[in-house]
């Protein structure tokens, strides 16, 4: 999403955002003292449930879950980015979201979001018809 379109975004409407996503990971099973980014990577389905909750809830914008994402918090557990990289690809979302399950949108605007999976209100607000 470039500068223009996100202006138009929040010129048009009440934008929502997630939130909470480390005390809901925590009652999804993430144990308190682990490293998130680890934790996440070694149970992507827990994500890719709480993010869909999200959405279903009427979130237009997830953050992505980098709350230990910097190389002095990852040393205190003993990791580096690069060594964080090796682990599940980061478009696990992507590939999971079925917009099936979204209420309000049209059916023939669920089928191209599920035949496209844009990455970005931009790259869905790109899709012809």
């Amino acid at each position: 999403m470039n500068k223009k379109e996100w202006k138009e975004l929040v010129e048009s409407r009440v934008i929502f955002l997630d939130g909470a996503t480390g005390s809901n990971l925590y009652k999804k099973g993430m144990p308190a003292g682990v490293c998130p980014e680890k934790w996440i990577l070694e149970n992507p389905e827990k994500l890719i449930e709480l993010q869909m909750e999200f959405i279903e809830a009427g979130t237009d914008i997830i953050y992505a879950p980098t709350f230990t994402g910097n190389r002095i918090k990852l040393k205190e557990y003993g990791f580096t980015i690069q060594r964080l990289k090796t682990g599940t690809p980061p478009r696990i979302l992507k590939e999971s979201i079925d917009y099936s399950l979204i209420d309000g949108l049209a059916l023939e605007a669920r089928q191209k979001l599920n035949k496209v999976k844009p990455l970005n209100i931009g790259q869905a607000s790109r899709i012809s018809g």
